[in-house]
């Protein structure tokens, strides 16, 4: 099963974002606001059983995230950056239980999965987003299946981190 760990962030913080990156003349397939997240793992094949039995007694403590800046993944991706110790600190962890990719980790939540010619740059030179104090309990685990509309993700298990 096409799975992921992610933290769940409430999208009205970002849906101001997203209507000044249409207003602009960004083009894409942009993120809902109820799926807005950050991507702690992935699993291309996953067993979510054994991930969950791996993740058993998983404390970290809640924490806050701030989201400051933006960024992009060259021409495919706008991005707002997330910044926390704490979340470095779940993510190693995880990674410690699960095994690790050897890639490293750049938390981030996505905006837009960019189409075609857009001047990302000057977007980002001219917008700020700021974000403070969003509270984290919790991992979800997510299945995520692929359509031609965009992803669908559905929570299968959340694991509480405190």
């Amino acid at each position: 099963m096409r799975c992921f760990l992610s933290v769940d962030l409430d999208g009205e913080a970002l849906a101001g974002l997203v209507e000044k990156a249409k207003e602009f003349g960004i083009r894409g397939k942009f993120v809902e606001k109820e799926n807005f997240h950050i991507n702690l793992k992935f699993f291309p094949d996953g067993e979510p059983e054994g991930i969950v039995r791996k993740l058993e007694g998983l404390k970290v403590g809640k924490f806050e995230i701030e989201l400051d800046g933006l960024g992009h993944f060259g021409n495919r991706v706008l991005f707002v950056k997330a910044k926390s110790g704490k979340l470095m600190e779940l993510q190693k962890e995880i990674e410690a239980r699960l095994g690790g990719e050897g890639r490293q980790f750049s938390p981030h939540v996505t905006i837009c999965r960019l189409k075609g010619k857009n001047d990302v740059n000057r977007f980002i030179r001219e917008n700020r987003i700021s974000v403070k104090g969003l509270m984290v309990e919790g991992v979800r685990l997510k299945e995520s299946v692929l359509t031609p509309q965009g992803p669908i993700y559905s929570t299968i298990k959340e694991i509480m981190i405190w």
